[in-house]
């Protein structure tokens, strides 16, 4: 769309405040300022296929350039929690220290 307005409207729960895509862009990873989980968007359809239940605010997303894990900042409990999109499970926390707010990921060619 060229006009930037509004074409249709995901019902996703309250509080969305920051989306990422995965690499190809299939999906729309939507985090929750007000709640405890990510939503997953297909951008085809606008359907919400999954609501992974990541934890307090997970307010900044990063999804790792191969897709395979989605990286949710978890801005009350000082932590990310790593999220594995094969089966949607958080597989592992990782503490960050008071309030972090961002979150980037690159990968490392050796």
């Amino acid at each position: 769309a060229t006009t930037l307005e509004v074409i249709e409207r995901v019902p996703a729960g309250e509080g969305v405040i920051v989306n990422s895509f995965s690499p190809d862009e299939a999906l729309s990873y939507l985090g929750h300022s007000s709640d405890v989980f990510v939503s997953v968007i297909d951008t085809e359809t606008l359907d919400e296929l999954q609501r992974v239940q990541a934890g307090n605010n997970p307010q900044k997303l990063a999804v790792h350039p191969n897709g395979q894990f989605l990286y949710a900042i978890l801005t009350q409990e000082g932590a990310v929690a790593v999220i594995n999109t094969d089966d949607w499970q958080v597989e592992t926390r990782i503490p960050l220290g008071t309030n972090p707010t961002t979150a980037y990921v690159q990968t490392l060619d050796s």
